[in-house]
């Protein structure tokens, strides 16, 4: 497997669409919703592509020394090869200083997981915030400190 690392433009938002929905299924974005997001100054992302299909991104907001993640998938097919943490130690290192939030569901736990072994922190929860077919699911509020 040879794996590419690219910015990821407007031009991607079909196929980030297509990755993220088979990731977060009901809760996925919208091509339209990652279209705009990708148009903003603020928004930054990233793409790793097998054989030119993209198999894992994120998108992140930055704001001064701040960084916040707004979703990251790696197609379920790569898992557990170290793309996820490949990803987030790639934008750790781009920021060089300051901080990187998250907020992620609380029964996502391969995600939790993945966060807390690289070193982010528990700052905070939204009570209920996810809204699941049966039930609502707690949002965690995560912070890593750059260089802290």
């Amino acid at each position: 497997m040879t794996i590419e690392k690219r910015p990821l433009c407007r031009d991607d938002a079909a196929v980030i669409s297509v990755l993220h929905a088979r990731c977060f299924a009901d809760e996925a974005w919208s091509q339209s919703q990652i279209e705009g997001s990708l148009l903003l100054p603020t928004t930054r992302g990233e793409g790793l592509w097998d054989g030119g299909v993209l198999v894992g991104f994120y998108l992140v907001q930055c704001v001064g020394d701040e960084i916040e993640i707004l979703t990251i998938c790696v197609d379920p097919s790569h898992r557990r090869q170290g793309l996820g943490r490949d990803l987030v130690r790639h934008l750790i290192v781009q920021q060089r200083t300051g901080s990187v939030f998250l907020e992620v569901a609380k029964d996502n736990l391969s995600a939790l997981a993945l966060y807390e072994s690289m070193g982010f922190c528990l700052i905070g929860c939204r009570p209920d915030y996810y809204h699941r077919k049966d039930k609502l699911v707690d949002a965690l509020n995560y912070r890593y400190l750059v260089n802290g």
